[in-house]
Order: C-alpha cells, then sequence, then structure tokens
C-alpha cells in the first residue's frame, strides 16, 4: 500500500499545525497588551504565517516537479517494513517488530507506529485526508486498548 500526501492535504497540515503555535499566541498578546510596538510584532508574526502557510507550498507546487521531485509525505507498506517518508527521509519499521498504532488526543494530534522495542515513529494525524487515513487505519488493524493518549 502507497499513502502520498497530496498538495493541498500538505497545505492544510502546515496550517492546522502553524495556526494554534503562531497566530493564536500573537493574537492573544496583541489583546492583552494592545500597544503599537506589540502591533508590529503581530504584522511580522503574520507575514512569517503566510510564508510557512503559502510560499512555501506555493514554491513546492512550482519546483517540486519532474524526476526529482521530493514527496513530501508519504507511507509504504509491504509485506515486510512500514516505511514513512518526510520530505526524503525515510524511517523504517520492520512488519516484525511493529505492535500497533496510537493515536494522540493533544495538540498536535499525532499518530504514532510503535514498535515492539518501545520505539515509535510519529507523524500529524493532518499529514493523510480523511480517505487515506481510513486506509491506513483498516490495514493496520485496530488501534492500541488505550489509543488516545
Amino acid at each position: 500500500m502507497d499513502l502520498k500526501q497530496t498538495n493541498l492535504q500538505s497545505i492544510l497540515d502546515r496550517l492546522y499545525k502553524t495556526a494554534l503555535t503562531l497566530l493564536l499566541p500573537q493574537l492573544g498578546l496583541l489583546t492583552i497588551v494592545g500597544s503599537d510596538t506589540d502591533r508590529y510584532t503581530f504584522l511580522l508574526m503574520f507575514i512569517v504565517f503566510l510564508a510557512v502557510n503559502i510560499l512555501i507550498p506555493l514554491w513546492l507546487l512550482l519546483f517540486n516537479t519532474g524526476k526529482s521531485k521530493v514527496d513530501s509525505f508519504s507511507i509504504t507498506i509491504d509485506d515486510q517494513n512500514i516505511f514513512v517518508s518526510t520530505y526524503g527521509e525515510v524511517q523504517k519499521i520492520d512488519k516484525a517488530s511493529y505492535c500497533g498504532y496510537k493515536v494522540t488526543s493533544q495538540y498536535p494530534k499525532q499518530i504514532q507506529l510503535l514498535e515492539a522495542n518501545g520505539e515509535h515513529i510519529e507523524f500529524s494525524y493532518y499529514a493523510l485526508n480523511k480517505e487515506q487515513r481510513n486506509r491506513l487505519f483498516d490495514y493496520l488493524g485496530p488501534a492500541k486498548a488505550n489509543n488516545l493518549i
């Protein structure tokens, strides 16, 4: 099975992860303090927020193409291994040592693929769209009984 993140899903995942870590704290600070200096700080953070969420995906859409294209996120499962790739960096779990998955409930929501040795591979819950997540969960089987941590 091969699941690849679409460009739209990459943008949505980036928005999810950065909105609460960059934008909301700045809005709170601006609301509490409200000075002109803090407004400029907020404007700078808003520009960074836009750059991370708009310019980087736009750059990837325009220049990350052809034979040299690097997938932003993918999961490949074969008979012996589970591969999780993020911008070309591949992590692997042998199926023999795979012992289930957990979905975290705190922010940012994560999926953890667990190994028998206590190690795990963790990635964003929203890295894949709903249909892809359902396919992954169906393939991996039921989650750990204590799957929301």
